[in-house]
């Protein structure tokens, strides 16, 4: 199970425990969705609720401690997106991995998340280091697949790749760091796992 150019994985989560084995065992038989592009396409506008004065701006470590402690505590960088929705419409279901389609800093990505003429965000991403970047609170939508029922289903994370081209291969340690987070994601979230067998929709 790796992650290759033009692919979703989805997870829809209903028990942590079998999430857990899911992962260990990298089962085979995962319904993986084909994709034209990795990376989020845009969409505009913030469809509910008022944007929490924490999006957009610098923050102090304190309120980064606090953001991560209602998140992911994997989390080691945080700059908080305004494209997103608040909150998000649904209950997290499932997981949406996307891969860059390149090597981007986590800084970086946070710059483009951070324009709201891009229209695009992630709820987090993992860098080739294996680090981990929060820029929308797992509460709220990331605008990341280009479809509204899903993510509003999803915590979405994008992974960065250390090849180019080719299979566009992602690094060992951001491969173990998904593992971790979509592990820490089903036990938080604590419901059932098992593979989406839908249509390519998503």
């Amino acid at each position: 199970f790796r992650l290759k150019q033009g692919f979703i994985v989805l997870f829809y989560i209903k028990n942590y425990v079998v999430c857990k084995e899911i992962y260990r065992q990298q089962v085979s038989d995962m319904h993986i969705l084909q994709k034209k592009s990795s990376f989020p396409v845009s969409r505009s506008g913030n469809e509910t609720g008022m944007m929490p004065e924490n999006v957009g701006r610098k923050l102090s470590e304190e309120e980064q401690e606090s953001i991560i402690s209602n998140n992911s505590s994997l989390t080691q960088y945080v700059q908080l997106s305004p494209n997103a929705t608040f909150p998000r419409e649904d209950t997290v279901k499932k997981i949406t991995i996307h891969h860059m389609a390149g090597d981007i800093s986590l800084e970086r990505l946070g710059e483009v998340f951070a324009n709201p003429g891009r229209g695009a965000s992630a709820n987090y991403a993992i860098d080739v280091e294996g680090d981990v970047a929060l820029y929308v609170e797992e509460c709220n939508r990331a605008w990341t697949s280009s479809n509204s029922d899903n993510d509003n289903m999803a915590v979405t994370i994008e992974v960065a790749n250390d090849e180019n081209g080719g299979e566009w291969h992602v690094s060992d340690e951001s491969y173990n760091t998904l593992i971790n987070l979509c592990v820490d994601i089903c036990e938080r979230n604590g419901t059932d796992a098992h593979a989406d067998r839908g249509t390519n929709s998503h």
